[in-house]
């Protein structure tokens, strides 16, 4: 019996270390649920001197991002919030991107709990690297291979396999982004968000999840940060027509 509580008392535990460090991320950011802000506003210009580091420092936070890693890519627009205090870009892809730490976080607290045993973790492995093959052969969805060789990194951190097939899911991806169609598509679902920030801005929320929701359906393999704000926009939006 001592067992088993020790096991929960250290999952508790674990759980408060990450709600700390998440809070403190989410302070500083200073997110404001139900409030968009414009990405850039006129009344805000860089520091001449730092203006193209700060730049690729988001553009780093945002390639992170691409790649699921939300913790990394909060690490940047955090750095770009340093060196340019109160830039609103890099404040609110930083709000953005602790939601989703706090998302996978969560995640992959019941993932570890819910897939046990060598026997289910191997046909969770074994189905991870097959949607791998079949992205990589044009035949699956690159997104959704993504996911599940995430969770199966997360439940098999030292697989090499795994950490391999992910390795190059995520190159697929950032080619796939980095095309012509890609650029177009992204910049495409980008104005839907827009559009759905200012809605939402408008007190519109009705017309915001339309363009958010819109946004995605353009992009279902995600392959732009843009998605993603689309994502956390329709949450957003359907909050503020629940009030």
């Amino acid at each position: 019996m001592v067992g088993p509580l020790l096991a929960i008392v250290f999952i508790l535990f674990a759980l408060l270390a990450v709600a700390i460090v998440l809070v403190g991320l989410a302070l500083y950011f200073r997110p404001q649920l139900g409030a968009v802000e414009p990405v850039e506003p006129p009344s805000y210009e860089l520091p001449a001197d730092r203006a193209d580091a700060v730049r690729a420092l988001v553009d780093e936070g945002l390639a992170r991002f691409d790649e699921a890693r939300y913790l990394e890519a909060a690490a940047r627009f955090y750095k770009a919030l340093m060196d340019a205090p109160g830039y609103p870009e890099a404040d609110r892809l930083g709000v953005i991107a602790c939601q989703f730490i706090a998302f996978d976080e969560l995640r992959d607290d019941i993932l570890r709990r819910s897939v046990k045993g060598d026997k289910a973790r191997a046909a969770f492995r074994k189905e991870a690297l097959a949607m791998a093959r079949a992205a990589l052969a044009g035949r699956g969805s690159s997104y959704e291979a993504l996911r599940r060789l995430r969770d199966a990194a997360v439940l098999l951190p030292d697989d090499e396999a795994v950490s391999a097939a992910l390795a190059k899911v995520r190159r697929l991806r950032a080619e796939k982004a980095a095309s012509a169609e890609g650029k177009a598509l992204i910049a495409k679902v980008a104005a839907q968000v827009e559009q759905g920030r200012a809605a939402l801005a408008a007190g519109d929320a009705k017309k915001a999840l339309e363009r958010f929701e819109a946004a995605l359906s353009l992009d279902p393999e995600r392959l732009g940060h843009a998605s993603f704000e689309a994502e956390a926009g329709a949450e957003d939006a359907r909050a503020a027509l629940a009030r």
